[in-house]
């Protein structure tokens, strides 16, 4: 379970994010330290921090090591409606994880939507948009179309340009889609909504300006 689709508390309390050892990031009722939500980690380090990077990768690492490869948890592998510059969306084969991207249940409610993009490796790559039916059954609403080194080629739309640069990556580790930001003046995320996406595009897309501090 990851942080942005804890179900929804009933009555109203106040809330405390915090680390504990040994790499836990925990949340926990601050009026009677009942834990809400729990990361999970496999591995201890002396020091564990949670830190959140410029990217906006809510991280729990070793206070002195800043080695992606060595986090403990990172919130960019648990990535709810939302998908972020430098996300890798797609398959982790060594540990069997899958990063996917799912909408809210409503605009008020961040559990578990309907509707959700998953990558899939097999064959030539492609994203799927699926709709949950009927407890863990789903129907394929879109397929984008293979890859063709350039974009999805039933996405005309994600086409080469000066903005944001597109990726896959396919190796015996990982297989993904990520994309990077070349203008760095315009911040773009990518939103599943709750409300049914529209089938031709990949997700709906905001532009954030960024502020100069």
């Amino acid at each position: 379970m990851d942080l942005g689709q804890v179900d929804l508390v009933t009555h109203i309390f106040t809330g405390v994010l915090k680390v504990v050892d040994p790499g836990l990031l925990v949340l926990l009722n601050d009026t009677n330290g009942g834990i809400i939500w729990s990361s999970n980690t496999s591995r201890h380090v002396k020091t564990p921090v949670a830190k959140l990077l410029d990217s906006g990768n809510l991280v729990v690492k070793d206070e002195n090591d800043d080695d992606p490869g060595n986090f403990l948890w990172e919130g960019f592998n648990y990535p709810t409606d939302t998908f972020l510059p430098g996300m890798k969306y797609g398959w982790n084969y060594k540990t069997g994880l899958e990063v996917y991207v799912s909408s809210w249940k409503s605009k008020d409610d961040p559990s578990s939507g309907d509707f959700s993009y998953h990558f899939d490796p097999t064959g030539y790559p492609q994203y799927l948009l699926r709709k949950n039916t009927y407890y863990w059954l789903s129907v394929v609403l879109f397929k984008s179309g293979p890859w063709n080194g350039l974009c999805f080629s039933g996405t005309p739309s994600l086409r080469k340009n000066t903005y944001y640069k597109y990726r896959l990556v396919l190796n015996e580790n990982e297989a993904y889609y990520t994309y990077e930001l070349l203008d760095r003046s315009i911040y773009q995320i990518y939103t599943c909504t709750h409300m049914q996406p529209c089938t031709n595009c990949m997700m709906k897309l905001k532009v954030v300006p960024t502020i100069s501090c």
